[in-house]
């Protein structure tokens, strides 16, 4: 039986487009391989630390940054989070310096808290987190760097309560990076226990009316019935600062004010005394006017701390007149839920750290088991 030969001339052609084919093949391989030797890495060393630098495109977008780390296997971790927040869109944002942010947290949160607010928030970022922060990109502080900076400030000599609005302010800037940001817990991150705790209070700094009335007198005349309101009302300053003709009844004897702290309506029924300081006050036209409109609430905080000075009263300021109003009902026998609603306070806990039973109260409380 005879095979069938391929003519020679076909046969041919097949062996050389098979080695046309192969020629082809073997320069693509060739030339992806020269490719991807001569694609330059995705970090390079820099500096003589030789730290890491991320420099790379990814998704269209160009990576440049600063891993801080002389470690391989760390800097290509951070470089993945790099990329992740690409793939995520937060790559912007991540990159935004903490000053950019800190201005956004002015313009667009800021803006919408009191008067009383904006200058004491506003405090913090231009005196403490700007300065500690102003370096940084968002991308860079961590929950890690969080515990830095409480550590700095208690180190200055910062109190619980003075750190507590710190960071309040401090997580907020950074949820404007990332919404589910949030703040070391103590669990994870032991450090974050309060370093230097409040000092216990002392009975003896409890004051009495003729107490408050001496420092009113010590302060300037243009700022006691600020300070005559807050004794007979329990008002926090900038309530008072921003208090109108509309929210004041004295026919029916009650003020009735929208809290800028806690956001939420307070009904304080007027005593005498608190009415014949409303009476003098000169009642603008506009019912929405602030018969403070003019005054500082940063002005008078420091007037009554100078006044609290000069009168002998060493440790007290404006918010001693609020102390005192819970105390002296506490005091005078009415009931702690009472005091809460007067007070405006959300929770009862609140109104126990203001109200302080004094000695001779206690006393009485012992002497009332003889008379069973």
């Amino acid at each position: 039986m005879t095979r069938n030969r391929i003519p020679p001339l076909l046969d041919s052609r097949i062996s050389s487009d098979h080695v046309i084919t192969n020629w082809k093949w073997k320069a693509r391989c060739s030339q992806a391989q020269t490719r991807e030797e001569s694609m330059p890495e995705h970090m390079v060393q820099r500096g003589k630390r030789e730290v890491w630098y991320a420099e790379c495109r990814y998704m269209g977008v160009r990576i440049r940054d600063c891993l801080e780390t002389t470690d391989r296997r760390l800097a290509e971790r951070r470089l993945a989070e790099l990329k992740f927040a690409v793939e995520g869109g937060d790559y912007q944002n991540w990159r935004k310096r903490f000053d950019e942010s800190a201005l956004e947290y002015e313009e667009k949160l800021l803006s919408k808290k009191s008067e009383h607010s904006k200058e004491r928030y506003g405090l913090i970022v231009k005196k403490h987190l700007k300065p500690f922060f102003a370096s940084k990109c968002l991308g860079e502080i961590d929950q890690n760097m969080v515990v830095e900076y409480k550590l700095h400030r208690e180190k200055s000599g910062a109190k619980p309560s003075t750190l507590k609005k710190e960071l309040r302010v401090l997580k907020d800037i950074l949820k404007l990076r990332s919404k589910e940001f949030e703040l070391p817990t103590t669990k994870e991150f032991p450090l974050m226990q309060w370093g230097n705790k409040p000092k216990e209070f002392d009975k003896s700094m409890i004051l009495e009316e003729s107490d408050v009335l001496r420092i009113t007198d010590h302060a300037q005349a243009k700022y006691r019935s600020i300070c005559l309101i807050a004794i007979y009302s329990g008002l926090r300053l900038a309530d008072i600062v921003s208090l109108c003709p509309k929210e004041v009844d004295l026919k029916e004897g009650w003020i009735r004010k929208y809290q800028g702290k806690t956001r939420h309506w307070v009904e304080i029924p007027i005593c005498q005394k608190l009415k014949d300081v409303l009476s003098l006050l000169i009642w603008p036209i506009e019912k929405n006017q602030s018969f403070f409109h003019v005054a500082k609430t940063k002005a008078i905080s420091t007037e009554i701390l100078k006044a609290c000075k000069r009168a002998g009263y060493q440790g007290h300021s404006f918010k001693s007149f609020r102390h005192f109003a819970a105390t002296f009902l506490v005091n005078a026998g009415v009931p702690i839920e009472i005091i809460k609603d007067f007070m405006g306070h959300r929770n009862i806990s609140t109104t126990m750290i203001y109200a302080k039973v004094k000695t001779d109260t206690l006393k009485k409380a012992g002497l009332a088991f003889d008379q069973s």
